[in-house]
């Protein structure tokens, strides 16, 4: 209650309100509920800093309680709201966490250390931020713990001395105002918290646009507020491992989910090796080849119908374009059909189980870029075949798919990677028993449902025995005989529709032989009669699904 009395007051109150009413009528309800909260307008005491001296230029361990492994580098700063409109910490991330060719993620993956990264400038209280480096490591990665933190250094070093280039903050600036000017509309109650938030900090005029108003590169500004405070000295190095594998000084319990942890100062050898070179040859994000040029409406798109049917070919193509919703957007859904993932059973669909998880890992560099674009891409292997999806701006839409044709076509099975992606996709697998009943369910339906599909009991032992020889036969075999289906909505014309058609036959099915299109087949049901199978599930909760 003295807290209460203390620090919740109505000078430091934000409200947002949306509702179908008038402003007036929204008003008055605002006013008649919280007007009988009490509390005169006080200054707020100065505030000691985050972290005590003793609490950095440390590493902490913790005992993980699942098979997780993860390392993360944090950095107390000032709240980059005091800069505003200038955003530091933001730039600083965006190159620190790209996913590109050559960067910090890129030569960690190569390396076989590392699953995933973040980078970001998490919130702590309302006056300083927590600048944050998140790796996901393989069970290699957490053997080299010390070359990661080094590299991690060799990149900030990298940004400090040739990254503070203009064209990034401008590339930055260019999808913001994108990203503003043709958001999707937003739940009410992501809205009002949005608002409450920004309410507390920015200027009443830009409570909606914060994150995308328009302001001058500063260099000085990121160098002397975000990559001066990433430093060793001001680091935390939080590392969390499976018991056994981290440091044998783990000598405090927390009390209450008893997790053992421990924390150390670092010392003078391990200050003195993350200054010095990991010898990874670190590079920084190149420009960005799918930024939209054009967001132009392009004429007879007002009054859509329904797709019709384009001659294109060898591929058959359906099209409709649509600029009812007033975005430069489309939507670009090719079909490919191969006979491959039904050839041989349950071995052909781990086969290409895996072929899909190879084909993400590949991408990953890839398709970095092409999400800061505004673009999204999907890949999936199926029963049947794969799919080929792409949504978002329409202007570089063809450029997209012949990349990510080639992408898929040129793929090749690197021994190290396949065992490191076997792994993951396993570890899902065996996780998937732990998810929630309906997620379990949903996937006993399918597997009821499709005659190609199996349980995760059934396919485990199966991807266990697959090897590089086999699934690189898989995907030989896979384009050997193709046929392809496409659908193209949105702000696309029908000359531009059948470009990609185009694509997808010169790209996607070069050199395949013509196959007529695979029917999915599903199991059917006498009629009248309905078939139950229960689920043995280890979870404190029930569901049904039906089909």
């Amino acid at each position: 209650l003295e807290l209460y009395a203390k620090e919740y007051r109505p000078d430091r109150m934000t409200v947002a309100i949306i509702g179908r009413e008038s402003v007036s009528e929204l008003k008055s309800w605002v006013v008649e509920e919280l007007s009988q909260v009490k509390g005169e307008p006080k200054p707020r005491a100065d505030r000691p800093a985050p972290f005590l001296e003793e609490h950095l230029g440390v590493r902490i361990d913790m005992e993980a309680l699942d098979e997780r492994r993860l390392l993360e580098l944090q950095f107390p700063a000032k709240d980059q709201h005091a800069f505003f409109p200038q955003r530091p910490h933001d730039f600083v991330f965006g190159v620190l966490g790209h996913e590109g060719e050559g960067t910090l993620f890129a030569k960690l993956k190569a390396q076989g250390w590392i699953e995933s990264l973040s980078a970001s400038s998490g919130d702590g209280a309302d006056d300083y931020d927590l600048l944050m480096l998140s790796y996901e490591l393989t069970e290699e990665g957490a053997k080299h713990v010390d070359a990661i933190v080094t590299a991690s250094f060799d990149a900030i070093e990298k940004l400090r001395d040739d990254g503070l280039e203009e064209w990034r903050h401008v590339e930055n600036e260019k999808m913001a105002e994108l990203g503003f000017k043709f958001a999707e509309e937003t739940p009410v109650v992501n809205a009002v918290n949005l608002v409450t938030w920004s309410m507390s900090w920015a200027p009443p005029e830009h409570v909606l646009d914060f994150w995308a108003v328009p302001t001058p590169f500063d260099a000085d500004l990121v160098k002397n507020e975000t990559l001066a405070k990433m430093t060793p000295e001001n680091m935390r190095l939080v590392v969390t491992l499976p018991a056994g594998e981290g440091e044998a000084t783990l000598d405090k319990t927390e009390e209450r989910y008893q997790v053992k942890y421990g924390m150390r100062k670092l010392t003078a050898a391990e200050l003195e090796t993350y200054a010095g070179d990991a010898g990874l040859d670190i590079g920084l994000p190149e420009k960005n080849p799918y930024l939209p040029e054009s967001i132009e409406l392009k004429p007879g798109g007002e009054n859509p119908t329904v797709p019709q049917a384009v001659d294109a070919g060898a591929v058959k193509l359906w099209h409709l374009q649509d600029s009812s919703f007033g975005v430069p957007r489309a939507t670009t859904h090719v079909r490919v059909f191969s006979k491959a993932p039904r050839k041989d059973g349950l071995e052909s669909r781990v086969a290409g189980y895996m072929f899909q998880m190879l084909v993400e890992d590949a991408l990953e560099e890839f398709s970095y870029p092409v999400r800061e674009a505004g673009l999204q891409t999907n890949v999936a292997v199926t029963s049947w075949g794969m799919t080929v999806d792409i949504f978002g701006y329409d202007d570089r839409q063809g450029a997209l798919l012949s990349d990510l044709s080639s992408q898929i076509r040129s793929l090749q099975v690197d021994p190290e990677r396949f065992e490191i992606v076997k792994a993951r996709l396993a570890r899902n697998w065996r996780n998937s028993k732990t998810q929630r009943p309906i997620n379990q369910t949903a996937w006993a339906l399918g597997e009821a449902m499709d005659p190609y599909d199996w349980s995760v009991d059934a396919m485990l032992p199966v991807l266990d025995k697959l090897t590089v020889a086999r699934e690189k036969a898989f995907i030989d075999s896979f384009f050997t005989e193709a046929a392809a289906e496409m659908l193209v909505h949105g702000n696309l014309t029908a000359d531009e529709a059948k470009g990609l058609a185009s694509t997808v036959e010169g790209v996607l099915l070069r050199g395949s032989k013509p196959l007529a299109s695979v029917k999915e087949k599903r199991n059917t049901l006498p009629d009248a009669k309905e078939i139950v199978r229960n689920v043995v599930i280890d979870h404190n909760d029930s569901t049904s699904h039906g089909a």
